[in-house]
């Protein structure tokens, strides 16, 4: 099934700077027990200092542009239509830009990663969540599939509240996040990656 992305803009001004974003990644996560909805998310395996996050709302989809590094949150209507060969094709049409606040009220939390057993595929992780005295108050352990580059940003932006936008010190190694299973007593959560593909296209937006 072809897909073809179209970009539509608006310019009411002779000058007009643009910020390119490039994807190569679209990932898919899903919950079984309804703790997170279905997450679309489109970014970049050699850059993780923004995401296009798809959401619907009622009978519109839009896609939320994250710009870490600038901080800025760009807004699109997403069209989606069907053509005779059975492509479908995305309009992504911009409507505004918002400054975008980070939200990291555990900034001193990080993550620690300890890899328990691996094989030519994928391997099995610990994940902890340690807080500032050094104390762990969570883990979980996830399945890490075997891949060129480290895409735990992308399940972290996509999966992990209110950690979306912490910055992981301990580095987990290369791989993508197949599926996590949080061993907290009181809300057992499993997550898994229900869809992921390569994609090439990018994403001018007016500054």
């Amino acid at each position: 099934m072809k897909k073809t992305i179209i970009l539509l803009f608006l310019c009411n001004s002779i000058f007009c700077y643009t910020q390119n974003y490039k994807f190569n990644i679209l990932t898919k996560y899903k919950s079984t027990n309804g703790f997170l909805k279905e997450t679309v998310v489109y970014s970049n395996k050699e850059n993780d200092n923004y995401f296009l996050k798809l959401k619907k709302h009622e009978n519109e989809t839009i896609a939320y542009l994250t710009d870490l590094k600038n901080l800025k949150k760009h807004r699109f209507k997403v069209i989606e239509s069907k053509g005779k060969l059975n492509e479908f094709f995305f309009q992504f049409v911009y409507l505004d830009t918002d400054i975008y606040y980070i939200h990291n009220p555990f900034k001193d939390n990080y993550f620690k990663f300890e890899t328990k057993k691996s094989d030519s595929l994928s391997k099995i992780v610990k994940m902890y969540t340690v807080n500032k005295r050094d104390k762990i108050i969570n883990n979980s352990e996830l399945k890490i599939k075997k891949y060129s580059h480290n895409l735990f940003p992308v399940f972290r932006f996509s999966c992990l509240h209110p950690y979306e936008d912490a910055v992981e010190e301990k580095n987990m190694g290369t791989g993508i996040v197949q599926s996590y299973q949080s061993n907290n007593k009181k809300k057992r959560t499993y997550i898994y990656l229900d869809y992921f593909k390569e994609v090439n296209f990018e994403l001018e937006v007016l500054q």
